[in-house]
């Protein structure tokens, strides 16, 4: 659920990593140069009201369809799930939801990774680390 929180302000710049990251390794589709680019312009206009990093560019009423969804791991090495929405052409909504029952936040960019159904049903503590294929190290794309 989406909640006014004063002015719309302009994208951040962790919010925009990770966007752009959610892009280009998650996409359905390969995105548009032109995609690309807006997602430095986006405005957002309201944010969950749970208190997890969400955030809604357009009304919560248009979403649209999704165009991204993925994984990434927060600080302390828990997963969080990341779809990207989009109203025609136009990105609505970056949702995140935790795989572990914690408050989703935004993940490092760097260990974003694409999501496949299989994954979306598996849960694990963030004391147990996740499998050591789906670690992200430095250095790694």
């Amino acid at each position: 659920m989406a909640t006014p929180f004063g002015a719309p302000r302009l994208i951040s710049a962790e919010e925009q990593a990770v966007v752009e990251r959610l892009l280009v390794v998650a996409s359905k589709d390969a995105p548009s140069p032109a995609l690309l680019d807006s997602v430095r312009f986006l405005i957002v206009r309201s944010e969950c009201r749970c208190g997890c990093d969400a955030v809604f560019f357009e009304q919560p009423s248009r979403l649209g369809h999704r165009i991204a969804w993925g994984f990434g791991f927060i600080c302390w090495g828990c997963p969080v799930e990341l779809m990207l929405w989009a109203h025609g052409s136009t990105i609505s909504f970056l949702e995140l939801a935790p795989l572990t029952g914690k408050l989703a936040r935004l993940p490092a960019p760097r260990s974003i990774r694409p999501l496949t159904r299989n994954f979306s049903k598996v849960r694990w503590p963030c004391t147990v680390p996740p499998p050591r294929s789906l670690i992200w190290l430095p250095g790694m794309p």
